[in-house]
């Protein structure tokens, strides 16, 4: 199963060690996802969700911003891609 996190949630949610994740977060979310160790996360994010994402250690992590209206705040190495509506 993959974590959706939807409506108007808020939460921090912590990865480390070697965890392997795959997150969906949409709507009026404000979620904080802290990475570290050595595991690997995949954020996709979509409406008006507002993430803040902190990448530690070897830990990676790649977000996929489906939204203008998305709010993704990064700090250490994260990857980001941008993908428009249509495309």
């Amino acid at each position: 199963r993959k974590p959706i996190i939807e409506k108007a949630l808020h939460g921090i949610l912590l990865y480390d060690g070697y965890s392997v994740e795959d997150i969906y977060i949409r709507h009026d979310c404000d979620v904080v996802i802290d990475v570290n160790g050595c595991a690997k996360v995949f954020v996709t994010v979509y409406d008006r969700a507002n993430v803040k994402v902190r990448q530690g250690g070897m830990g990676r992590v790649y977000v996929y911003k489906n939204d203008d209206s998305c709010i993704v705040e990064t700090e250490g190495s994260v990857t980001m891609r941008e993908r428009k509506s249509g495309a």
